[in-house]
């Protein structure tokens, strides 16, 4: 087995709390952990820290290669939690990928930029 010193940090950021994206959300990590040369981090599993929640989350993104965003077309808007992120990705200019689920029997969510 290949050992790989610096992996590729990924950042997967959705909605959490909510079955469904926490079911994505794991076998997301694992699938990218799988592949031996990809690190994630996802909300859920982080440890105990002197920082608030949202300050480690914000900390792991800076420390991240690019950011992994799931938004669902079933979402009236993006959760706040969600736009953080991605307003802080923007600012400190991180690679990022979207991953839209679009249900064929909803109308396509678009967004504004500000």
């Amino acid at each position: 087995m290949t050992f790989i010193k610096d992996k590729i940090n990924v950042f997967i950021s959705s909605k959490c709390g909510v079955e469904s994206y926490d079911i994505i959300r794991a076998a997301l990590k694992n699938s990218l952990e799988n592949t031996g040369f990809i690190t994630t981090y996802v909300f859920e599993a982080g440890a105990a820290a002197s920082v608030t929640a949202r300050d480690e989350y914000l900390n792991k993104l800076e420390d991240c290669h690019v950011v992994l965003f799931l938004i669902d077309n079933k979402e009236s808007k993006i959760p706040e939690g969600v736009m953080k992120e991605w307003m802080h990705a923007r600012k400190i200019g991180r690679k990022a990928i979207y991953l839209f689920l679009n249900d064929p029997l909803k109308k396509k969510v678009r967004y504004k930029r500000n």
